[in-house]
């Protein structure tokens, strides 16, 4: 498969590694610091310059010096490597590069982007004690959808409010939703409920609770959450249901239905190679958001 986008160019820079910060940390010198420690003076006077011996002897030590200081920067992986500028991906658009390194890329990632869209995807659905909500449920183990009247600040989600409220996701990811009530119930019953993921109910999102005695006054919360890996177009509700008598009511102090990406599927992804093409030569990128990509590969 021929290869396209652009011929890459080289740039040599430096970095510096940073771990998690598990115990005691201790200050260490990046490759840069330790190459200029490495680049020890040569001392020299004008006389030296003059001898022909001497100064032979002063260029080969500062040669020397020169190369034990470049070694460090030369052998960290992540300044060894090109720089692929400005290459335009449509959305989903996978492509294979011609990445210049005369070797097996060790890695890369997207250095610079002006990409369509983003990752930041979020919203929230409520219901305030001022809307003074109640719930009719009246046939056990069924369950009926928490009113969710108002909706919050939200990107890459469509809400929808009122009795069916809910959260629609456009982009695929890695999700936390979490959700809050505080209700009374008309009856000392046991209530379930939880997050229903596409019309079914989340195992890792549910709730079951007895209330202790019946009325307004017998106010008790509920909470669940969950890191969930949502596709696009995954619906997001919250429900509840009574578990002993025919007929009761709940009513609704408050409650919040939120979701948060916490990144996934919009971001760039390393593609196979296809067959007969080696990693010395191309690496493979899938870009689910158009845009224009600089990629550095190392």
């Amino acid at each position: 498969m021929p290869a396209v986008g652009p011929k890459p160019t080289g740039r040599a820079g430096s970095s510096t590694i940073v771990q998690a910060p598990f115990g005691t940390q201790v200050t260490k010198p990046t490759q840069v610091a330790r190459a200029l420690t490495a680049q020890r003076r040569v001392f020299f006077t004008a006389d030296d310059l003059k001898d022909p011996a001497k100064l032979h002897q002063v260029i080969y030590q500062q040669g020397q010096a020169a190369q034990t200081a470049l070694h460090a920067v030369a052998t960290n992986p992540l300044a060894v490597g090109v720089l692929l500028q400005g290459v335009p991906f449509t959305a989903g658009q996978t492509q294979y590069l011609n990445h210049g390194l005369g070797r097996p890329y060790t890695g890369w990632f997207v250095a610079r982007t002006q990409a369509t869209g983003g990752a930041a995807a979020y919203g929230t659905l409520y219901t305030q004690s001022s809307d003074a909500a109640s719930l009719s449920l009246p046939v056990a183990a069924t369950f009926v959808q928490y009113p969710l009247d108002h909706a919050g600040p939200s990107a890459g989600t469509t809400l929808t409010t009122g009795a069916s409220g809910k959260c629609v996701v456009t982009a695929a990811g890695i999700y936390v939703i979490s959700f809050t009530a505080t209700v009374a119930c008309s009856a000392a019953v046991t209530i379930k409920g939880g997050v229903f993921i596409n019309g079914s109910l989340a195992n890792d999102m549910t709730y079951q609770d007895a209330a202790a005695s019946a009325g307004a006054a017998a106010w008790f919360p509920v909470s669940v959450a969950s890191i969930r890996s949502l596709n696009a177009g995954d619906t997001i509700d919250a429900r509840v249901s009574e578990q002993s008598l025919t007929a009761m009511t709940l009513t609704v102090d408050s409650c919040n239905l939120s979701v948060q990406a916490l990144g996934g599927a919009d971001m760039p992804n390393e593609a196979a190679l296809p067959s007969g093409v080696t990693s010395d030569k191309q690496i493979g990128i899938t870009c689910p958001l158009a845009g224009t990509y600089n990629i550095w590969v190392y």
